[in-house]
């Protein structure tokens, strides 16, 4: 026997340099939110503290004295002054003003250098968009930074912000929330990763125990199924719940899940409930039909004895399972799939032959027009062929006619014999609609048995819920009985 692999899913994992950039992206939002962290609280605490880098420092205009040149919460450029030299009539500077306690900053033009008998440096100030010149005369050691004529917009806001109390505070509680938010994401990413591979093991053990013959291992599959399918909605919601709470009570799973009205144990005002199924059927086995009461329910009363006797229609829920034509070939036995892949090779192995997989069938086509069809009949593989098989099959008894859609005549393979003269049919019918394939290589489209379960999980097989009736006898017996 050869052995035949499948082909894995392609699980595409993320590409190195994508982790690699996320990784950097995330290191270096943390370093710049750290950053922002540790200059607030030293511009609150440190008296004196600019944040500097390479000899410049960045401050935030919080004031209309020097529009238009520069607006109001723009976030501007200083270079730090070396010596009193720096600094010149027409320089915008950013001078410390000390008043009580406190300490302002103010950004302003110097309009005059001024030079004491004992050779202090003061300047004269005024903002462009002020009436007067300042009255505050700062000195060499009180100027901070020199504007370089650059600036970065709007961010004088928030960067003034950051540099008060109140935003300091703000990234504490920001840093907070941060923290505990990348905590619980962890601990749900965690949950959520143990709930699939808790989930994908359930599916597993279902695909394993449905394949067995033994009730009680197939009622386990069944609550198997039950757990790892997420509900719908509320309703298919309370179903799994009453099915689970049954199978806890009783080791099985309910048979009618819709008998909430009538308990088999139930005892209301003193009146014992008895249940039991009644064959309510007329001469020729019809069910008799029940007049319908104002509930819409179809009841019968009748009273016998000291009892009152109530027949009721209950409905119930029955479940079958509906097999893709891709399902169906899967559960072929071993031998008919290789039936199925010779007789594959030989329709696709001609010029413009291609074919298309339905729910029911697969249809194979030279050009546009469909040539044969594959199925599956109960266990069995089946061929569609056009009408023009007849006169090539004349007298063979395996060919059948059913005169519907463009492929009437239908062969079933039953054996390797079958396959082979089906091969042959094949050729005889394509070779007058299209010229064989001399670069076609035959390929491999056996498909490996896999379990009910494993099917459901790749939606090859759905379940079908429909719904029936049967008959129950409700009789109410009194206490004084």
């Amino acid at each position: 026997m050869t052995e035949r692999l499948l082909k894995q899913p392609n699980t595409r994992k993320p590409k190195r340099a994508a982790r690699i950039a996320k990784l950097c992206g995330a290191v270096l939002g943390v370093a710049v939110f750290l950053a922002l962290t540790v200059n607030s609280l030293l511009c609150v605490f440190v008296d004196g503290y600019y944040p500097t880098f390479g000899g410049y420092r960045l401050f935030a205009i919080v004031s209309d004295s020097m529009e238009p040149n520069i607006p109001t919460g723009d976030m501007i450029v200083g270079r730090v002054p070396k010596s009193a030299d720096d600094i010149s009539v027409g320089d915008v500077i950013t001078f410390e003003v000390r008043s009580g306690g406190a300490t302002a900053l103010i950004t302003h033009r110097v309009t005059e250098v001024r030079v004491a008998s004992n050779g202090a440096i003061t300047y004269t100030t005024k903002g462009d968009n002020a009436p007067r010149a300042d009255s505050v005369h700062p000195a060499y050691s009180d100027v901070v930074g020199v504007y370089t004529g650059k600036k970065c917009g709007f961010f004088g806001y928030v960067f003034g912000f950051l540099q008060s109390a109140e935003g300091a505070i703000a990234l504490i509680i920001a840093a907070f929330i941060i923290i505990i938010t990348l905590i619980i994401a962890r601990f749900v990413n965690l949950v959520t990763v143990w709930r699939k591979v808790a989930l994908g093991a359930l599916q597993k053990s279902g695909n394993i125990l449905s394949e067995t013959n033994d009730d009680g291992l197939g009622t386990l599959a069944d609550v198997i199924g039950i757990v790892s399918k997420e509900p719908t909605d509320k309703t298919d919601l309370r179903r799994k719940d009453k099915k689970l709470k049954w199978f806890i009570r009783t080791g099985s799973l309910p048979k009618r899940p819709y008998s909430d009205d009538l308990d088999e144990n139930a005892e209301m005002n003193g009146v014992a409930m008895r249940l039991f199924e009644v064959a309510a059927a007329s001469a020729d086995g019809v069910v008799a039909p029940l007049a319908p009461t104002a509930s819409g329910e179809q009841t019968t009363a009748v009273a016998v004895g000291n009892e009152n006797v109530t027949t009721v229609r209950e409905r119930y829920e029955t479940m079958r399972y509906d097999y893709s034509h891709t399902a169906r070939i899967i559960t072929l036995k071993p031998e008919a799939k290789e039936w199925y892949c010779a007789i594959k090779n030989e329709l696709l192995s001609y010029e413009r032959a291609r074919s298309r997989t339905g729910k029911r069938c697969e249809t194979f086509f030279v050009g546009r027009v469909a040539s044969a069809r594959i199925v599956v009949r109960g266990k069995s593989l089946a061929v569609k062929l056009p009408a023009d098989a007849q006169k090539h099959a004349a007298g063979k008894p395996w060919l059948k006619l059913s005169g519907k859609s463009s492929t009437p005549c239908i062969v079933k393979v039953t054996s390797a014999r079958r396959a082979k003269y089906v091969a042959e049919l094949i050729a005889r019918v394509m070779s007058e609609r299209a010229k064989k394939n001399s670069d076609y290589q035959p390929r491999d489209f056996y498909l490996p048995s896999e379990g009910v379960m494993s099917l459901m999980s790749k939606g090859l097989v759905k379940r079908k819920i429909g719904y029936g009736e049967k008959l129950f006898k409700v009789t109410e017996v009194t206490d004084g009985e």
